[in-house]
C-alpha cells in the first residue's frame, strides 16, 4: 500500500454493504466515523444496505424484472410468471405501499404489518427470479454460485446473470463522485455479505484510487485467508483491518496521511511485494478516549422502521467469556467497559444531536453491578429513554433491581437460556444454576419487563429427548417467557468446542470451507436435517400452543422492542393472528 505525503489532508468513505436487515443503523459506521471525526479527519458514511432494499422494493424496480424474466427460456421461470400473472399484478400496485407500512405507524398494525411482509416476500422472489438461481431477502442470500471458497467468489463477482449487485453498485458509485476519497473502509459483520463485499470492492477498484480496507467481525475470524490468496490485495482490496478498530482505524488514517510506518498501524494485513504481512493486534483495554457514534448524513426516514433505535456499546469482550459454544469473546483476556457517567453521556450526546430516546444496548450481556449503575445514571437524565439488552440469567438481578432497570427506561431483555438439559448446560459452561432462572425471568416479568430468550438446538450430543426439554420450557410458560430467537447449532471456529472437538462427540471434516466463520462437522448423536426438523417441531409445538402470536412475525428484536414501547407488553402479548397461510 502506497502512502499519501506528510501533511496530506484526507477524505474518507465507511460504507455498510447488503445484505443484512434494513431496519436500523448499524453500529459500525458512526463509531468508527465518530473516532476519526474526533481527531479531524474529514470522513462520512453511505448505507448501501438500506438503499439496496429502496432501489429494488419500488414499482418501477418489479416491473424491470418482469420485463427481463419474460425475455427467459427457463420452463421454471416461464411456469412462475403464468401461474402468478394476476398476483404480479396486484405486487406492482401495492409494493409501494407495502413499503410505507414498514416506514410509518402503520408499522404498529399486526394485521397490516403481516400482510405488507408477505407482499415484500413476494417482491423478493419476483426480482430474485431475474437472476435465477440466486435468491435474496431481508438479510439473506442464497445462491449455488458461493461455495465459500476464493474460486467461487471471483466467479460470482463477475457473473451478471446471477449476481444482482454488480449493476447495483456499477450505478452507485461513479469516478466523478469517488475519486475524492483517499480511503473506504467497509464494515462487515455478517458471513452472508462475503460474495456482495468483494462484488462491491471489484467496482470500487474500477472506479476509485482511494485505498479499500475492509473489517469487521467475520473479517477478523476469516483472517488466514487472506494470506493464502495474495491476489485478494490486487483484485479487490488494498488491506484487512482486525482487531479492536476504534484505534487502529486512527493509526490507519496516520499512515495515509505520512505520519506514520505500515508496520505500526495496529492488526492491519497487506501486501508490499508478493508477501502478505500482518501486524499484531492491539488490545483496547482503555475506553474512555472512545468517541460518541456520529451519524452525520445518515437519513433515518429510509429505514424501515417507523422509529429509530440507537445502539449503544458499552464494553469489550465478555464478563463471563467461558462458553464453549461462543466464538466471538472466548479466550478473551478480560472484560473491559465504559463508566456509567461515560455511558449516559453517550445518551445525552445523541439526544441533543438527532432526539435519540430509544436504544438498544448491543453487549452480550452487561454486569448487574454495571447495569444497576448505568439506571441510575440515567434516572438523573432530565429526559426520558427506553431502551433493550441482553443479559445473563444472573441471581444478582434481584426485583429490586429488575424494578429500578424498568424505572430507568428497560422494556424487554434477551436472555441466553440455550437449553434446559442439565447435562447439555455444563457441557456449555454456562455457568448459572439451571433451577433459579426461572426465578429470575418470573422476577422480570413481575416488573413490567418484556422476557425475550435465545435458545440452542443440536448442540453436540444433544438427545431429542434433551432438546424436547428446551421445547417444553418455552412452549409451556408464555406467561413469562413471551418470545424467542431459537437457532440449531453451529461449530464456531474461534469457540473452545473447535480446539477440544473429541470431548463433544465432533469429527471435523478434512476439507472446510475457506470463507465459513463455521465448521463441517459429524455429530455423533444427530445430523443437520435431524436437528433443523427438531427446530421446525419447535415452532409448530409453539403455535399449537400459544397460537401465532406478534412474535412469530414481528423481526428483527428491534422491532419487536418498537411494539412493546407502542402497545404496551400486556397489548402486545394478547394479539395472535388466525390466518397463518
Amino acid at each position: 500500500m502506497k502512502r499519501r505525503k506528510k501533511g496530506y489532508f484526507l477524505k474518507g468513505l465507511f460504507i455498510y454493504p447488503p445484505l443484512v436487515h434494513p431496519g436500523q443503523p448499524y453500529l459500525s459506521l458512526p463509531l468508527l466515523v465518530g473516532q476519526l471525526r474526533s481527531k479531524n479527519v474529514d470522513v462520512s458514511s453511505m448505507d448501501l444496505n438500506v438503499k439496496f432494499y429502496n432501489k429494488i422494493l419500488t414499482k418501477e424496480s418489479i416491473e424491470k424484472a418482469v420485463k427481463r424474466i419474460k425475455l427467459s427460456n427457463n420452463p421454471k421461470i416461464l411456469s412462475f410468471l403464468f401461474k402468478n400473472k394476476k398476483r404480479i399484478k396486484l405486487l406492482i400496485n401495492n409494493i409501494e405501499d407495502a413499503v410505507n407500512v414498514y416506514k410509518t405507524q402503520s408499522f404498529y398494525n399486526p394485521d397490516k404489518f403481516f400482510k405488507a411482509m408477505k407482499i415484500l416476500s413476494f417482491a423478493f422472489e419476483v426480482y430474485s427470479y431475474q437472476f435465477f438461481p440466486t435468491e435474496i431477502s431481508f438479510s439473506d442470500l442464497k445462491t449455488p454460485q458461493y461455495d465459500r471458497n476464493y474460486k467461487s467468489i471471483e466467479k460470482f463477482t463477475k457473473d451478471r446473470e446471477t449476481n444482482p449487485f454488480i449493476e447495483y453498485f456499477e450505478e452507485n458509485i461513479k469516478k466523478r463522485e469517488f475519486s475524492k476519497y483517499d480511503f473506504i473502509c467497509i464494515s462487515v459483520p455478517n458471513a452472508m455479505q462475503i460474495p456482495v463485499v468483494f462484488t462491491l470492492t471489484r467496482v470500487l477498484k474500477q472506479n476509485t484510487e482511494a485505498k479499500i480496507i475492509i473489517g469487521g467481525n467475520v473479517i477478523n475470524r476469516l483472517s488466514k485467508v487472506f494470506k493464502k490468496y495474495p491476489e485478494i490485495f490486487d483484485d479487490y482490496i488494498d488491506g484487512v483491518l482486525l482487531g479492536e478498530g476504534e484505534y487502529s482505524i486512527i493509526e490507519l488514517s496516520e499512515y495515509i496521511q505520512g505520519k506514520r510506518k505500515i508496520e505500526n498501524v495496529s492488526g492491519l494485513i497487506y501486501k508490499i511485494g508478493n508477501e502478505v504481512k500482518e501486524n499484531p493486534r492491539m488490545l483496547l483495554n482503555d475506553l474512555s478516549k472512545i468517541a460518541v457514534p456520529d451519524y452525520t448524513g445518515f437519513d433515518f426516514s429510509e429505514y424501515y422502521a417507523p422509529d429509530i433505535v440507537f445502539p449503544l456499546q458499552f464494553g469489550k469482550g465478555c464478563e463471563w467469556g467461558k462458553c464453549t459454544y461462543c466464538g466471538i469473546f472466548h479466550g478473551k483476556p478480560d472484560y473491559y467497559n465504559k463508566s456509567a457517567k461515560q455511558i449516559v453521556n453517550e445518551i445525552k450526546a445523541l439526544y441533543k444531536r438527532y432526539g435519540a430516546v430509544k436504544f438498544e444496548f448491543t453487549d452480550e450481556c452487561i454486569r448487574p453491578d454495571l447495569f444497576e449503575e448505568i439506571a441510575d445514571e440515567i434516572l438523573k437524565l432530565e429526559f426520558k429513554i427506553h431502551y433493550f439488552a441482553m443479559a445473563r440469567t444472573d441471581i444478582r438481578f434481584t426485583s429490586e433491581l429488575l424494578a429500578k432497570l424498568y424505572k430507568s427506561g428497560l422494556r424487554m431483555i434477551s436472555w441466553g437460556i440455550e437449553s434446559d438439559s442439565p447435562r447439555i448446560l455444563k457441557a456449555m459452561n454456562k455457568g448459572i444454576n439451571r433451577n433459579k432462572r426461572i426465578d429470575v425471568i418470573r422476577k422480570s416479568k413481575e416488573v413490567g419487563l418484556w422476557n425475550n430468550t435465545y435458545v440452542l438446538f443440536g448442540f453436540p450430543s444433544e438427545t431429542k429427548e434433551e432438546a424436547q426439554m428446551t421445547i417444553d420450557l418455552i412452549c409451556n410458560n408464555r406467561d413469562i417467557i413471551h418470545s424467542y430467537n431459537a437457532t440449531v447449532y453451529w461449530a464456531d471456529s474461534k469457540a473452545f468446542i473447535q480446539s477440544h472437538s473429541e470431548i463433544f462427540g465432533l469429527k471435523l471434516d478434512e476439507k472446510q470451507e475457506e470463507f465459513s466463520v463455521y465448521l463441517n462437522y459429524t455429530d455423533s448423536t444427530m445430523t443437520r436435517e435431524e436437528k433443523n426438523k427438531i427446530h421446525e417441531s419447535f415452532v409448530n409445538q409453539y403455535i399449537e400452543k400459544n397460537g401465532f402470536t406478534v412474535n412469530q412475525i414481528i423481526f428483527p428484536d428491534e422491532n419487536l422492542f418498537l411494539y412493546i414501547l407502542e402497545k404496551g407488553r400486556d397489548k402486545v402479548l394478547e394479539w395472535k393472528y388466525r390466518d397463518t397461510k
